[in-house]
């Protein structure tokens, strides 16, 4: 997805913004045996939990993206020091590399085919940028030489599979975030012989849950900010600019006031 929209209400409250929070108590429903879909108990309650009071509205809204991308990293194998190439730029590859980097991944590079949005990703930590056209060069990937640990598809598209394949290392890891076909077909004549496809379409609500304590932890400090994210402010009697800029592709994340 290129664009999202982060809405908040303003008003007197919580320093502009009316504050909103739902919480179910997951860990009771669990200890009582109600955690069941026959219970009415269905998988998002388990990352229902409230926000810490000192988390501002704006970084609140947009974990529900940071804290679904952290709880793949296991999904994904992700550890640190490993070599990384995310294709796409929009607002989930971004914060992968922006993520990735706070989590302490070695190498990050990125591919998309806005230079615009290529600055924005080297602006968030990236350490490379490419345009699709430059890493299906023969000597781009003779340079590559098979040295990438993992591959991520932020985008959905079996050509970003194809291209993939001549870049990732003897059991190296492919991973598709999100939508992709559902009959995908692979050229195993540009796989190493032994890799991994990982398709992750439904966040893991364990993983999503504890990622927000890294989460928290790197809003405190002051290494994640909404503001790294948010490239556009409307009114909501602005809708109709708003989504014309996200036609144009030029949003990242866009806030709505009412």
């Amino acid at each position: 997805m290129n664009a999202t929209f982060t809405t908040l209400g303003l008003n007197s409250a919580w320093g502009g913004f009316s504050e909103y929070v739902v919480v179910n108590d997951f860990e009771v429903l669990q200890e009582e045996g109600l955690a069941t879909p026959e219970q009415g108990c269905w998988d998002s309650f388990e990352i229902q939990n409230a926000i810490p009071a000192d988390i501002q509205p704006e970084e609140a809204v947009i974990a529900c993206t940071w804290r679904e991308i952290v709880g793949t990293f296991k999904d994904f194998r992700l550890e640190p020091g490993k070599k990384v190439m995310v294709f796409g730029a929009g607002p989930v590859g971004l914060s992968f590399v922006k993520l990735g980097k706070l989590f302490g991944l070695g190498q990050v590079d990125i591919v998309d085919m806005l230079p615009a949005k290529l600055e924005l990703a080297r602006q968030m930590g990236a350490d490379n940028g490419y345009t699709p056209a430059e890493i299906a060069t023969p000597e781009f990937i003779a340079t590559a030489n098979r040295s990438y640990d993992t591959v991520i598809d932020a985008v959905g598209l079996p050509s970003i599979v194809h291209s993939a394949l001549p870049l990732i290392k003897m059991a190296g890891d492919i991973c598709v975030y999100g939508v992709m076909t559902k009959n995908p077909t692979i050229d195993l004549d540009q796989a190493p012989y032994n890799f991994n496809l990982f398709i992750h379409r439904w966040p893991t609500r364990s993983e999503e849950k504890r990622a927000m304590i890294a989460l928290t932890e790197w809003i405190r400090e002051g290494r994640l900010s909404a503001s790294d994210f948010i490239s556009h402010r409307f009114k909501i009697e602005q809708i109709n600019e708003a989504l014309e800029a996200i036609k144009r592709n030029e949003v990242i994340k866009t806030v709505l006031t009412f």
